[in-house]
């Protein structure tokens, strides 16, 4: 596997087998149940972590990453190893109004990297992990969406944590 730096969004399962992990992630938001709806996107993380959610992450990150960057001045560069990841948390986030989380995700000259995707009620474990496709190379921004439900947290009052490994 690549040991290239990607920028994204990750937390930790414990998985153990030795993997390096290396992305940056931008512009990441849930999105609203239906176009119909008043409320827009909630923002969890532009060029900084915003509306309550935490860095709760464990690995080498930086949060203010300016290079590559997708949009605006800043994305989260990460890069890890077995049993590191990065997780964002927010105390019983309600996420009935909202149906996916939408991030975009770039690996870096080498890219190919497999980015491992799960949320956290309560902060318990036992939820859906959605492994995504592997990483474009060439420096190249994907954007992946995620539906709630996929993850095991549509319409649910207490989501406690976004991970990525």
């Amino acid at each position: 596997m690549s040991h290239a730096t990607p920028h994204f969004l990750t937390s930790a399962l414990p998985f153990p087998q030795r993997r390096h992990l290396a992305a940056a992630l931008a512009a990441i938001a849930v999105a609203c149940a239906s176009s119909a709806m008043a409320q827009a996107g909630l923002p969890i993380y532009t060029d900084n972590l915003v509306n309550a959610f935490q860095d709760w992450s464990w690995g080498t990150r930086d949060l203010a990453n300016t290079n590559p960057v997708h949009s605006g001045s800043a994305s989260i560069s990460a890069s890890f190893v077995a049993w590191q990841g990065l997780s964002l948390h927010n105390s019983d986030f309600d996420t009935t109004p909202y149906a996916s989380l939408n991030f975009w995700a770039n690996g870096g000259p080498a890219g190919g990297q497999i980015i491992n995707v799960y949320a956290q009620l309560d902060n318990a474990d036992s939820l859906p992990v959605i492994t995504l496709p592997a990483l474009a190379p060439s420096n190249t921004w994907q954007q992946f969406t995620i539906p709630l439900s996929s993850l095991g947290v549509g319409d649910e009052p207490n989501l406690a944590r976004l991970t990525w490994q």
